[in-house]
């Protein structure tokens, strides 16, 4: 099919520019040379998506239904257009070097399912609990939902005793300790010896506290 035969099919083309294909994927469809639609686009004075490489979402070849398990067994679910991704996305718009972030396209089964049950959308700090233990289990009758992180851990966490390991125990330790043993240093051009609070002072504000208060 060449460029006179393109004519014809402008309204297609168009409909196809709209998707956000590719000269490739829009050549394909309308069983053409790629030069033949980029000519006919030129002419029109329409711009095209020159984007190249692995497509993403449902147009990539490694596409499996929108639908895959984390390593911690929580399902996700393709949903690029939930408020929670363009908030999220919204965030997170680009990096110091001017190149953007992997954008957010999936939100927890888990999370969709309680949504479609209470007919509205979760707030970003409310939690949706897995009753049997099984982040697989998203049947509604396994589904609990806390209004904050707090509560769901206050409910986790009720009649357990936490299992501290030796690691964990000396790390609270040194935590406690440094933060009961902080030193006081002496501010700078004080003449009436008023002393400021330091944290976690540095090895060389406490050397300039000991030569002045020696």
């Amino acid at each position: 099919m060449g460029s006179l035969h393109l004519e014809t099919q402008l309204p297609e083309i168009r409909k196809f520019l709209a998707e956000d294909m590719t000269l490739g994927e829009i050549a394909h469809k309308l069983h053409c040379e790629e030069r033949a639609v980029r000519r006919c686009l030129i002419k029109h004075d329409l711009d095209w998506n020159r984007k190249t490489g692995p497509r993403g979402g449902f147009r990539s070849k490694l596409w499996k239904g929108g639908r895959r398990v984390r390593n911690n067994g929580y399902v996700e679910i393709f949903a690029p257009d939930h408020p929670s991704c363009v908030r999220s996305n919204a965030r997170r718009i680009s990096k110091p070097n001017d190149r953007s972030y992997n954008r957010k396209r999936y939100v927890d089964e888990h999370r969709l399912v309680m949504e479609a049950h209470l007919g509205r959308y979760l707030d970003d700090c409310e939690v949706v609990h897995h009753k049997n233990g099984d982040h697989g289990d998203n049947r509604i009758e396994n589904l609990e939902l806390f209004s904050s992180n707090a509560e769901h851990l206050r409910h986790e966490l009720k009649g357990r005793c936490p299992e501290w390991t030796k690691a964990g125990i000396r790390s609270l330790q040194s935590s406690n300790d440094r933060k009961r043993c902080t030193p006081l240093v002496l501010s700078a051009g004080s003449d009436d010896l008023r002393y400021t609070q330091s944290k976690y002072p540095t090895k060389r504000k406490l050397q300039t506290s000991a030569r002045r208060l020696s």
